[in-house]
Parts: structure tokens; sequence; C-alpha cells
């Protein structure tokens, strides 16, 4: 599970243009689990860069992706799921 959200946020990164070099060569950690927020958000990844468009993508895989037990990913509305 942990896995499949890294590679999401990944993903993610490697579909942005990246000014000054390639999104390829930064190191996405694996998400950290945490009890919900009030955004119902329950993971996060601390070893990234806190500003610009890397903090940008994770925050919006966080509002869109919840952590749990299962095999995939689903987003919060139930709809779509990601399968390794």
């Amino acid at each position: 599970m942990k896995e499949e959200i890294r590679g999401e946020v990944q993903k993610r990164l490697l579909m942005k243009p990246y000014v000054s070099g390639d999104w390829s060569a930064l190191s996405v950690p694996l998400p950290e689990s945490h009890a919900s927020d009030a955004e119902s958000r329950n993971w996060d990844m601390k070893e990234i860069p806190s500003g610009g468009d890397v903090r940008l993508v994770v925050e919006q895989a966080r509002r869109e992706i919840l952590l749990s037990n299962s095999d995939t990913l689903n987003d919060m509305t139930g709809d779509a799921s990601i399968e390794s």
C-alpha cells in the first residue's frame, strides 16, 4: 500500500515540468501513517522539500488517497482505484 502511494506521487511529479533538472532524481519516501486529521488525511511524507511543487503534489495526493490496509488505493469518493 505504501509503495503504491509512493509510486503515485512519483508518477504525478514526473508529469510536471521541472525548470532546472529532472524529477526522476528526487527520492520520494514512503508515506508515514497517522491518525486522520481534520481533512480526513491519514498519511504524510516528511522527508521531502517543504515548499514548491513537490509539497503541492504530496498535499493533493493526501486529499485524494487514503492509506488503508487494503491492496488497492481508493480515492475518498471510492470511485477510483489504482492497482499495481
